[in-house]
């Protein structure tokens, strides 16, 4: 008998089900198993040169992908060698894919408060911790620092002397022409501005309002950003709240009577209530009469904007660096903040955060002697 009569004659006595009958996929994969038992030899060098090929590629290009290089980096002998960058950065995607699923479904089960000891905030940690979730938390980190710095090089004075559009600022918050349905998550910054916001259940951005689809209206005003949030138990309406944002040039000081910013809201808010509001599935719902808005503009306070919030009564708040109102008629509370202020506080929320990963000081400047 030569050896891959062996083989086959060795495989299939362990491949056979609870029937007596041979699985297909059972056969091969135990012959598999015997061919790389046999070629052992010549194919390790291959494997170690790919392996070493991958850890040197999420080293230098994809940190996030450490705790698989880490802990299962036996898995890597599913990826091709050879391969361009491009498709390793799939291949450790679907990797990283199918250790999450495993992470889940071993991840302990709470216990019951009844039964449950008392135990301490260091071992409830331990319940959460794994190598996947921590390196993903310090990309999303790393991700927010870098939006942050970005955002402030965007509100500073440009070498021609002019500042940023306010299209750049509203790009950094979310993409324009677009809705939650068309954008993943994560390109969304809406955390910049109020944490909360990201729970949305519906988002529109720079779309004209007889395209947005909670609301049926012809009008085709614009507001820069509209959200619905949708509340979670039956009742007259499917919207607990909207919220709309309006971002504006930093430092502009043109604005005149039909740009006011606040009347601009204003319209908004009338528009949208005017509007027939309709559910998920295209159903009419009572009107938005009674549904609670809430509006921020963010801009720069120069001093047209002053006379417009002094116009309509606004209160600013002690750092001077927000103003606030809520108006009965429009139902309707209105921040105007500053991007100082937007900045400033973002950076606070964060700090904490950052701190953990280093990443509070600045990268010392390389010098020449």
């Amino acid at each position: 008998m030569n050896y891959a009569d062996d083989l086959i004659y060795q495989t299939k006595i362990r491949c056979f089900n609870s029937n007596g009958q041979i699985t297909w996929q059972a056969l091969t994969r135990k012959i598999a198993a015997k061919a790389n038992e046999y070629l052992a030899d010549y194919l390790k060098p291959l494997r170690d040169k790919n392996v070493e090929h991958i850890r040197n590629y999420v080293q230098a290009k994809e940190p996030k992908y450490r705790s698989l290089v880490k802990h299962r980096s036996q898995w890597f002998d599913r990826i091709k060698p050879g391969i361009s960058d491009e498709e390793l950065s799939v291949e450790l995607y679907r990797l990283s894919k199918d250790y999450d699923i495993e992470l889940l479904s071993q991840r302990p089960k709470k216990k019951p408060a009844d039964t449950a000891t008392v135990d301490s905030i260091n071992a409830r940690k331990n319940r959460f911790k794994n190598d996947q979730g921590m390196s993903k938390l310090a990309d999303y980190v790393i991700h927010r620092k870098a939006t942050l710095e970005f955002l402030e090089d965007s509100l500073s004075l440009f070498p021609n002397d002019e500042y940023a559009a306010e299209e750049q600022v509203h790009r950094i918050i979310c993409p324009m022409r677009t809705t939650s349905d068309d954008i993943p998550a994560e390109q969304m910054n809406l955390w910049i501005i109020d944490e909360r916001l990201s729970f949305h259940g519906y988002l529109a951005s720079d779309k004209p309002m007889n395209t947005i689809e909670p609301v049926m209206t012809e009008s085709r005003e614009r507001g820069d950003l509209i959200l619905f949030n949708r509340v979670l138990s039956f009742s007259d309406s499917e919207f607990s709240s909207v919220v709309i944002i309006e971002f504006k040039r930093p430092m502009r000081k043109d604005y005149t009577e039909k740009e006011n910013p606040i009347q601009q809201v204003y319209n908004y808010v009338r528009t949208l209530r005017g509007g027939q509001a309709t559910s998920a599935k295209g159903r009419p719902l009572p009107r938005l009469d009674s549904t609670p808005f809430y509006a921020y503009i963010v801009c720069d306070l120069t001093p047209k904007l002053y006379e417009f919030m002094k116009d309509h009564a606004f209160v600013g708040a002690p750092d001077g660096e927000m103003y606030y109102r809520y108006n009965d008629s429009h139902k309707v509370y209105i921040e105007i903040m500053s991007f100082n202020k937007l900045l400033a506080d973002s950076k606070k929320r964060n700090q904490a955060f950052f701190e953990k990963l280093n990443l509070h000081m600045d990268a010392p400047e390389a010098t020449s002697e």
